[in-house]
C-alpha cells in the first residue's frame, strides 16, 4: 500500500465542504464519516486524516520510505544514483512514454545498474491497452530480476475485468491507483477479491479503519 499526498482537487475546501462541517455534530464516528459524499473530497480528506491522527495518539514518528521519481527515458539511468546515496531505495519510473521496445531496453540497463535491495515501481497511468499490458507484464515476469515492486495502473479504470484477469495471470504485482480514487471504489475492488495492491488516498483511510 502506498500513501500519496492528497490530489490538488482535495486541497482547497469548497463552500459545500464548509457547510457540511457546520452541520456535523461536535464529535466524529466512522458512521458519520461514511455519510460524507464522494463529491466533497476535501471534507473526506480532512476528516479521515484527523481520525487517523487522533487514533494514533501519542504520535510517534516513523521512518516512512520515500519513493524517488525518475525521469522518463534514458534520464533514469543516471538519476537513481543521488537518491540512493541519500538512503532512498525505492524508485518510480513512468512507462508508456516511448514505445515498449525502447523502454524495455532502457529498463534492462536500469535493472542491471540498480544495487541489490533497490526496488522499482513502474507507473503506466492507465495508458496501456490489454495487449500491451499483457506483453509488458509477461516480459517483466521474465526480466524483473526481483527488483520490480509493482506495476501501477496498467489499464484504464473502466477495464476492471481485464485488470483482474491480468493480476490473476502474471506474477509481477499490480497496484491500482486511478481505479480507487474514492472509498466506494476501494470497497468495490475489495469485494471483487483484488489480489494485488492499492494506492490509497488519505481521504479513503477511514474505510480501512472500518474493516
Amino acid at each position: 500500500m502506498k500513501l500519496p499526498p492528497s490530489p490538488a482537487g482535495a486541497a482547497k475546501p469548497s463552500s459545500a465542504d464548509i457547510a457540511l462541517c457546520e452541520q456535523l455534530p461536535g464529535y466524529l464516528t466512522p458512521e458519520i464519516m461514511a455519510t460524507i459524499p464522494e463529491a466533497l473530497p476535501a471534507a473526506q480528506f480532512g476528516f479521515a486524516t484527523a481520525w487517523q491522527s487522533v487514533g494514533r495518539l501519542p504520535y510517534r514518528a516513523r521512518p516512512w520510505p520515500i519513493c524517488a521519481l525518475l525521469g522518463s527515458g534514458q534520464a533514469a539511468l543516471e538519476q537513481w544514483q543521488q537518491p540512493w546515496q541519500r538512503g532512498q531505495t525505492t524508485f518510480k519510473w513512468k512507462v508508456g512514454v516511448l514505445c515498449p521496445e525502447a523502454e524495455q531496453e532502457i529498463l534492462k540497463a536500469l535493472l542491471a545498474a540498480l544495487p541489490q535491495g533497490a526496488k522499482l515501481r513502474l507507473d503506466a497511468n492507465g495508458g496501456w491497452d490489454v495487449a500491451t499490458a499483457t506483453r509488458w507484464l509477461t516480459w517483466l515476469d521474465r526480466h524483473g530480476n526481483g527488483k520490480i515492486e509493482y506495476v501501477e495502473q496498467p489499464l484504464p479504470p473502466d477495464q476492471w475485468q481485464a485488470l483482474l484477469s491480468l493480476a490473476q495471470t502474471v506474477t509481477t504485482a499490480i497496484a491500482l491507483d486511478e481505479s480507487v480514487v474514492n472509498a466506494a471504489q476501494l470497497q468495490r475492488w475489495v469485494d471483487r477479491g483484488w489480489p494485488g495492491l492499492f494506492v490509497i488516498k488519505p481521504r479513503s483511510l477511514w474505510l480501512l479503519q472500518k474493516r
